[in-house]
């Protein structure tokens, strides 16, 4: 059996939360016979993550195997591959030129023939049904081959209920009970049977949906075509030196930096932790979105005294991934004060909660936790 105490994943932290369940399942994936398990000890750090495996590891073979994992969806290299990127995003780009030139081109047919909504809503259906198509198919071809599945629904989540259902359908008629990755991303990522201002409801843990620039779809393949040894080493091994550059997700608190406080954008240069991210995308897979009439709900967030909360238990036994799945779903942790009696029955130890707040009203991010 090979025990390793993950002494740069803070539990308090929902970045390091998060990427200690994406070491479990990625670990899962890579030793499917090894027992994957997952605890939480107080050390004098503060709550840290211990993974065990019925697998004889050391360090290095460690961070060998979650890398070979975690660059199995990285983007093909060179000028050729680059171009072929390019390519099929100027496609992409072309497309929705022309559905939205057709798009106005209808609104400005109905004003003047003087339409009401239903006759423009089914002339707008019928003009622009084939341009809808031509732009799904597009952003399918977008993504490169042997790419990260979950990367062939563009850049963010933001998307309307036709663009995402081919992307759900395959990925739940490829699922299998030991092979059902993207299916649990996906279902993390969304839920179509919400829609909100066009646009299928998606996940509060995805913080970049193209405000300010930044698309978290885009942004993981980046981090994915450069991680290495040395930057999971660095995030699982050390204490966070935040040596990485550009392409922090927005699940640490840390992340947010008013522009007034420094002297250059807080966007520029060494911000991050590469290793944690790409593990916290992982994290996904345990918080499926639901449907609550019209609107989204994320599993492990509530609204809680007029705030959108994300809470979240540590445990101190050693747990798989199917266990963890139900524990960080369980209600109790959604409590205004959970029930420390009931919750210490069931192994959890300490439960934290972070809020979920738009910085400067258009970014969204976490607050720093707090035990609760």
């Amino acid at each position: 059996m090979s025990r390793f105490v993950l002494v740069g994943l803070p539990g308090e932290n929902p970045l390091g939360f998060m990427a200690a369940l994406g070491t479990l399942l990625t670990a899962e994936r890579v030793w499917p016979d090894g027992r994957a398990r997952l605890s939480w000890a107080l050390e004098p750090v503060g709550w840290r993550p211990a993974l065990e495996l019925d697998v004889a590891l050391d360090e290095g073979a460690l961070l060998a195997g979650l890398l070979a994992e975690l660059k199995k969806g990285a983007p093909a290299e060179g000028e050729e591959a680059a171009k072929a990127r390019r390519d099929a995003a100027a496609a992409v780009r072309d497309a929705k030129a022309a559905l939205n030139a057709e798009k106005k081109a209808v609104k400005a047919e109905a004003k003047a023939a003087k339409l009401k909504k239903p006759a423009l809503a089914a002339l707008m259906a019928s003009r622009t049904a084939s341009l809808v198509t031509a732009v799904e198919n597009a952003e399918g071809r977008a993504a490169a081959p042997g790419c990260d599945e979950t990367a062939a629904l563009g850049q963010n989540l933001r998307m309307t209920r036709g663009q995402a259902e081919p992307h759900f359908r395959r990925a739940a008629d490829g699922a299998a009970p030991k092979a059902r990755r993207t299916a649990d991303m996906l279902a993390g990522f969304a839920c179509e049977a919400a829609v909100e201002d066009g646009s299928i409801g998606i996940s509060k843990l995805s913080k970049q949906n193209g405000n300010s620039g930044k698309h978290m779809l885009a942004d993981v393949l980046s981090i994915r075509s450069r991680i290495t040894a040395d930057s999971l080493r660095r995030s699982l091994f050390a204490s966070w030196d935040y040596g990485d550059e550009k392409w922090s997700l927005g699940w640490d608190p840390a992340d947010v930096r008013p522009y007034a406080h420094q002297a250059s954008d807080p966007a520029e240069g060494a911000v991050t932790m590469h290793g944690a991210n790409l593990l916290a995308y992982e994290a996904f897979a345990m918080y499926p979105v639901g449907a609550r009439g019209r609107h989204a709900e994320t599993t492990g967030t509530s609204r809680i005294d007029g705030a959108w909360q994300m809470s979240w238990p540590l445990w101190t036994s050693p747990l798989p991934a199917v266990v963890v799945r139900s524990l960080v779903a369980h209600p109790a942790l959604q409590a205004a004060s959970p029930d420390s009696g009931l919750l210490a029955h069931i192994g959890v130890a300490a439960v934290f909660r972070a809020e979920h707040f738009a910085f400067m009203k258009k970014s969204p991010r976490f607050r720093p936790a707090r035990p609760v």
